[in-house]
């Protein structure tokens, strides 16, 4: 599998030299995927990729997938949870732009908690049971769901 996964990645430089694939491409895909470089599951394969020249080899490109090779796999194959990811936050987005500005309802006055939101925060985020992530907003805030968790669990 992995030489497959190589020549769909490669590229040549020239006949003369053997084909490679940019690391770059790589970042790119896991990127597009919604598998993010701070993946902790992830995380000795980013270190390694960080560190690798920015052409690799067909051996380098091996060593690399077997850090971690079902996950990366996954991610090279396009076989997530969500296989076009891109366009799935493309959608989120439009739904986010389209509900940002509706300023209509009134804080929770009781639960403490959610009276003291800041009612201009609003974010979303999202989570596939891949790991495909994907973050609008004042997703770096953070928000007491108390009530509105109830449609998730």
């Amino acid at each position: 599998m992995s030489r497959n996964l190589f020549r769909a990645y490669c590229r040549k430089n020239g006949d003369a030299t053997p084909p490679v694939v940019s690391s770059q491409t790589l970042l790119l895909a896991f990127e597009e995927s919604g598998i993010l470089h701070d993946d902790k599951r992830l995380s000795k394969f980013f270190a390694a990729l960080k560190k690798a020249p920015p052409e690799l080899t067909e051996s380098q490109f091996e060593s690399l997938l077997e850090i971690s090779p079902t996950l990366v796999e996954q991610v090279l194959t396009k076989q997530l949870a969500i296989p076009q990811f891109q366009d799935f936050c493309g959608h989120i987005s439009d739904i986010f732009a389209e509900v940002e500005e509706n300023r209509g309802g009134k804080l929770a006055n009781y639960i403490p908690q959610l009276e003291k939101v800041d009612p201009e925060k609003f974010a979303v985020s999202v989570c596939t049971v891949d790991g495909q992530r994907f973050n609008l907003g004042d997703a770096e805030d953070y928000f007491c769901v108390q009530s509105c968790s109830k449609p998730i669990t």
